[in-house]
């Protein structure tokens, strides 16, 4: 594949060569050294004036790039004046519109009502330097400038999109497709209109069949930004909306809404539907209506369509389901799924029971996916329609939040197991007080989950991250425990996202932005919480008075002067065993990327991304972390300063002197394991000052300098620990080598936990944040896929403990392995083809581990503890 790209992106390159020096038909073949047959065919300026005003094109004008170019103008501009100017002065430029012919100022259209398209539009030649005038048109106008050389033999073209609001509402084209129609006749396709569609008349009348149950609206607007609404649904250009009609009278309200401007234009159709024949009435054999009650159906109800999704809360045990025939004496049963073995198509119906019109018949939902099928069958037996629910019973109770409102609303009242789904783009809050201290949040909740049942906030839609923001001291402020913060944007307030007394919260996913002191504040008491995978930057854009060095990336903890046993405080300062985790912070951090205060217990930072793009002198101890607690870990991070801002240190361990603090802070840390990147400048990878102990080792410089420690209690004595891989915190299997007397290779097993060295394994960090995860042994070997390339979803592949081959370089993905962490434990993920794919251990001794999907299954998380 790589020789592929490389021979593409060559001939492309000739290509475009050849196209600028010209066609060697007509003349001699001389070697291109021969400068002879050679034309320079770039401009060297190209302005554009609107009003004999310039105007910048975007990106920039450069002579190689010939496009496209992009100028944004308003409604009332009319025309755009060009001059180019060509690098060789005998060069020939010709000027013309690529699009929509117009005549006149209108479009000019064919027989069939098409625009008529032109690449040589109003074409103007023209010497270099001159100018030429075009009109400017609502909607899209794309201008090619075409740079001859003297002779015509070559060219060389630059593109520039000027965009002029669309204020035309009217469309051009409206139809009505009859959707009931199967047949070949063209002409049936649609219903007639009366009168015939005319963009200036706005009332309409159609007629319809009884058996056209469903029409079509389908519209062609003046512009692409036109939008488009039939009976209140969103239509795009060019697609159709189905409507159901009833017998009789029904209408169609299609509202045009221009780009810019106040002309909506409004168009009605009236249709009516034919009442059936006795004929149509007895054949007819589908559903009028179709509802459930308890549960969503995730499409509206149409009568020509027959499979339909509903959603279910967990906390509903059973729906009813009401149904109408279209035709009075057709008869509708309710039951099980009849499947074709061979096809897997839908084919009839069993333990089934009699459903009548319009009364409710109840269904028992287990957690999951239950299936039933409503027959329809004709009053003369003729005909049969099949129509299939899936109920999906969810493991969580839906809350969806449209608005800030009603997420303010879900967050009040969130109960266990809720899942606020995030349906809006941008949820700006007002400002709720909380607590006693004066402080208020945008956003607030105490709700708390529980441990087998949290409460979710996340996004509705995947890779798209709803915003939060608002006018409170604080953004977004958590105060309760067994949350799931996932895909999320927190931007703005004093301090962005706040946990206040918060405990087992896990954030996912997040964007952390534009505080005006602190991105993220874990304090007050909040404990085992996760935040991981999440970017924070852009921090301490606006401190208070007295508080300018409130301007972290990340605190975790209570500044002693706050505590209970301070003079005026009134915080738990116990704010422990939190995990910093897979993060990337920067840039625009103006102070510490994380400050961990006293009073802090097992912190771990582990797997993070650090930048110091941004950073300012204010950072204490010029360092990217500062460590004032007990136990805290550091490890397998990156700490990039190639920008030379304000650090000269990685870790700067801090006790904290306050007569009501009383114990020892900042002892007892390790940091080991972390790379850091100054650019060749000098740094001091720890500074313990005058902190007792202090362990560091195995960190390293990419630039190969030596690493360099500074304080009083630096032990360097330290090494990266041996770990085992339990099945789970309260399982008596760990992950194995298994591995046959002289092979090189063997496989992960699981066995019943002991001191055996096949089960000593450990963790050896890369440069971005990965880790490589070796055995014990004179002989080391690393765990991967057995197969080595990214690894099929529909397929498994087992886990080898295998040698560090020629193959195995730094680079190679399938050798590193992502720590995801979860409450309970570790995730330990690899490459797959569309999405996470994750170890999964066995859980029976001997049972070989597997590359899995992720599916949450037991074997899925893992305990990392010392060996």
């Amino acid at each position: 594949m790589l020789c592929r790209k490389t021979y593409l992106f060559v001939t492309l390159l000739l290509l475009s060569f050849l196209q600028a020096c010209g066609s060697d038909s007509g003349r001699s073949k001389t070697p291109v050294s021969d400068y002879e047959n050679y034309h320079d065919l770039h401009l060297s300026s190209l302005t554009l004036t609107i009003n004999g005003e310039t105007v910048e094109l975007m990106p920039s004008f450069t002579s190689e790039r010939g496009g496209p170019y992009r100028i944004d103008v308003d409604e009332t501009v009319t025309s755009i004046t060009l001059q180019p100017v060509a690098m060789e002065e005998e060069s020939v430029i010709t000027i013309s519109r690529k699009g929509i012919l117009y005549e006149d100022g209108e479009p000019v259209k064919d027989s069939n009502g098409n625009f008529q398209m032109s690449s040589y539009g109003d074409e103007t030649i023209l010497a270099s330097g001159e100018t030429d005038t075009k009109s400017i048109y609502e909607g899209d106008n794309l201008i090619a400038v075409r740079v001859f050389s003297a002779d015509k033999s070559s060219t060389f073209v630059y593109t520039i999109m000027v965009r002029r609001p669309s204020t035309e509402a009217k469309l051009t084209d409206l139809l009505v497709r009859d959707l009931a129609y199967s047949g070949t006749n063209t002409s049936q396709y649609y219903l007639t209109l009366d009168p015939a569609y005319d963009p200036d008349v706005t009332e309409y009348s159609a007629s319809a069949g009884y058996t056209s149950c469903t029409v079509g609206a389908l519209v062609r607007t003046p512009d692409r930004n036109t939008q488009v609404t039939v009976n209140g649904a969103r239509l795009s250009n060019l697609s159709i909306r189905p409507v159901d009609l009833n017998v009789g009278a029904n209408t169609l309200e299609i509202v045009s809404t221009p780009e810019v401007g106040a002309g909506i234009q409004t168009y009605t159709i009236e249709i009516t539907r034919a009442a059936g024949t006795e004929a149509e009435l007895a054949a007819d054999a589908n559903l009028a209506a179709l509802t459930v009650d308890g549960g969503e159906l995730t499409q509206p109800f149409n009568c020509l369509t027959r499979n339909y999704a509903a959603l279910v809360n967990n906390g509903t045990a059973s729906v009813t389901v009401t149904a109408s025939p279209a035709a009075p004496g057709a008869t509708m049963r309710i039951g099980d799924p009849i499947y074709n073995s061979s096809t897997g198509a839908l084919v009839g119906v069993t333990e089934d029971e009699e459903l009548v019109a319009g009364q409710a018949v109840s269904i028992d939902l287990e957690v999951g996916v239950d299936s039933k099928v409503i027959q329809v069958v004709s009053e003369d037996e003729s005909a049969g329609r099949l129509y299939l629910i899936n109920f999906n019973r969810l493991q969580t109770n839906r809350v969806y939040a449209e608005n800030a409102a009603e997420l303010q609303a879900a967050l009040e009242n969130a109960q266990p197991n809720d899942e606020i789904v995030l349906t809006g783009v941008i949820y700006e809050g007002g400002s709720i007080a909380f607590g006693e201290s004066g402080e208020t949040a945008s956003f607030y909740s105490t709700a708390s989950g529980t441990e087998d049942k949290p409460i979710y906030l996340r996004n509705a839609v995947s890779g798209y991250k709803p915003l939060i923001t608002g006018e409170g001291s604080s953004t977004f402020v958590l105060g309760g425990d067994y949350w799931r913060l996932s895909n999320v944007e927190f931007d703005g307030g004093r301090d962005t996202l706040v946990l206040d007394g918060a405990n087992h919260n896990t954030m996912t996913g997040l964007i952390v932005r534009n505080a005006e002191e602190r991105g993220v504040h874990i304090r007050n008491g909040s404990s085992y919480n996760i935040l991981q995978r999440s970017i924070i930057r852009d921090t301490g854009s606006l401190p208070r008075v007295g508080y300018e060095d409130y301007i972290e990336g990340l605190v975790v903890g209570t500044a002693s002067e706050e505590w209970m046993s301070a003079p005026n405080g009134d915080s738990d300062k116990q704010d422990d065993f939190n995990i910093i985790a897979g993060n990337v912070f920067g840039q625009g951090i103006r102070g510490e990327a994380i400050d961990i205060k006293a009073g802090t217990t097992g912190t771990r930072v582990v797997h993070n991304a650090f930048f110091a793009e941004g950073t300012t002198a204010l950072a204490e101890g010029g360092s990217f972390v500062l460590a004032q607690g007990n136990d805290i870990e550091i490890a397998y991070n990156r700490f990039v300063n190639e920008s030379g801002s304000g650090l000269d240190t990685v870790v700067t361990l801090n006790k904290v002197d306050r007569e009501w603090v009383g114990d020892s802070w900042g002892e007892d840390s390790k940091t080991y394991q972390n790379i850091a990147d100054f650019a060749g400048g000098e740094m001091t990878f720890v500074n313990s000052t005058d902190v007792i102990n202090a362990w560091v080792g195995d960190n390293r410089r990419v630039d190969d300098l030596d690493v360099e420690y500074a304080g009083l209690g630096i032990d360097s004595t330290f090494t990266t620990p041996m770990v085992r891989i339990r099945l789970g915190s309260d399982n008596d299997l760990c992950l194995a080598e298994s591995i046959s007397a002289g092979a090189n290779s063997g496989f992960l097993t699981s066995q019943t936990c002991s001191d055996d060295a096949s089960q000593s394994w450990q963790l050896e960090s890369d440069d971005n944040g990965f880790v490589y995860i070796s055995s014990a042994g004179e002989n080391e070997r690393i765990l991967q896929p057995q197969v080595l390339s990214y690894i099929n979803q529909l397929a498994t592949t087992p886990v080898l403990s295998a040698p560090r081959g020629a193959g195995n370089t730094a680079s190679g993905n399938v050798y590193r392995w992502q720590v995801l962490y979860s409450q309970t434990g570790v995730m330990l993920a690899n490459k797959g083809y569309s999405g996470t794919v994750v170890l999964e251990a066995s859980d029976e001794v001997d049972g070989i581990a597997l590359m899995q999907s992720f599916s949450g299954a037991d074997g899925q998380t893992l305990v990392i503890e010392d060996f």
